[in-house]
């Protein structure tokens, strides 16, 4: 679900919430492997094989020296990843996980602890399933279309190329660049990676926020964490 809309749709997930409490109680050409790579303080990758290519071999950093080009591919090389954001809102605290790989997205949201969503979002087939785990036995499918306003933020379709870099700063011992868009809005994209590591955006009512990708994770999400279960029972529209 994209940052901008969630505000409108708090309420309603709290009501949501409410009401599902009560049942809480009761054959292509294999690619070449993709280094894992943990953007954490201290975490070192480790390779098995010889002659396999470091993180440095695949993201070279160029630091402040980072054009927009540079961005741009290094984001393109990201192949997979994890990140929590919260949003403190008036109405609430909406905290997001996300997982993402080869265009397929596992999205869990609650508000304030309540209303938990689970979402499977396939960006190559544009279907999306959501569940209601613990309240409901059935999930629901629909269409998805990635320019729809509810459509969650992927930063992987971010395009860099209309933005400014106006600066550079560190943001959890990372250093970005700091771009600004035509609508003036910020990205703090990390000079390593090409992944934004924080955002700054006036939302549809004129109120400015500051949201940051936490505990994030490249190139080491598995096939299963963003894959649907197989013992989900799915009703999509029409069916």
């Amino acid at each position: 679900m994209s940052i901008r809309s969630l505000r409108f749709l708090i309420i309603a997930l709290f009501l949501l919430a409410a009401l599902l409490l009560p049942a809480c109680s009761g054959a292509d050409e294999e690619s070449e492997p993709v280094t894992p790579v943990v953007i954490e303080e201290g975490a070192e990758a480790h390779h098995e094989e010889e002659g396999e290519q470091t993180p440095e071999d695949v993201f070279p950093d160029k630091g402040e020296t980072a054009t927009i080009e540079d961005l741009q591919e290094a984001l393109s090389k990201v192949e997979s990843y994890y990140f929590e954001q919260s949003v403190e809102y008036p109405e609430g605290q909406v905290f997001m996980q996300v997982w993402y790989k080869d265009g397929l997205m596992k999205l869990i949201t609650s508000v304030s602890g309540y209303g938990l969503t689970e979402s499977y979002y396939d960006y190559n087939n544009g279907t999306v399933v959501d569940y209601y785990p613990g309240a409901m036995p059935t999930a629901y499918g629909r269409g998805f279309d990635p320019a729809e306003p509810n459509a969650p933020k992927n930063p992987k379709m971010e395009d860099y190329s209309t933005a400014d870099i106006i600066g550079s700063e560190t943001v959890d011992r990372q250093l970005c660049q700091i771009l600004e868009t035509a609508s003036g809005d910020k990205l703090w994209v990390g000079t390593k990676y090409g992944f934004p590591l924080r955002v700054e955006y006036t939302d549809s009512l004129g109120e400015r926020y500051q949201v940051d990708y936490r505990n994030l994770s490249v190139n080491s999400v598995s096939d299963e964490e963003v894959t649907i279960p197989g013992d989900l029972q799915i009703v999509f529209n029409g069916d």
